[in-house]
């Protein structure tokens, strides 16, 4: 059996430590900065979860106009839905958008049984809506 010097094995479990002991504050520091709560994170888990149960039947048609291209879960309980507006020659204002959009997703996500889970969760919905450029039209 191999032994070593006792000075080198000091220097050797010394130099492990600091190792050990820089793993452990990097990850500390790393999660230091997160806003989210253990539970925020496990609904964004669930959140994952869904999204990607989505994205597989996405991008889908919706109306004649609009597709719905991807979902996502994100950081402190909010789930985006990702729309395109496809085919019109001029994309409307986004008061317009907002305006014609916002009380129906309002009243789905209130009434709809398929978001019953989003409100005892406290999701917030995100709707983010862009042109077939792929810039950002709306959000809200």
């Amino acid at each position: 059996m191999q032994t070593f010097p006792k000075k080198s094995r000091n220097r050797s479990l010394g130099l492990v430590g600091a190792v050990a002991a820089s793993v452990v504050a990097v990850t500390l520091f790393a999660n230091s900065g997160s806003s989210e709560s253990a539970a925020d994170i496990a609904v964004r888990e669930q959140l994952a979860v869904v999204a990607e149960s989505f994205n597989a039947q996405l991008p889908t048609m919706l109306d004649q106009y609009t597709r719905l291209d991807s979902t996502e879960a994100l950081p402190e309980r909010r789930f985006a839905y990702r729309y395109t507006i496809v085919g019109m020659q001029k994309i409307p204002q986004r008061y317009q958008i907002v305006n014609e959009a916002r009380p129906k997703v309002v009243k789905a996500y209130r009434t709809a049984d398929n978001m019953r889970e989003m409100r005892e969760l406290n999701v917030t919905v995100l709707y983010v809506y862009s042109d077939e450029k792929g810039d950002e039209v709306v959000r809200f």
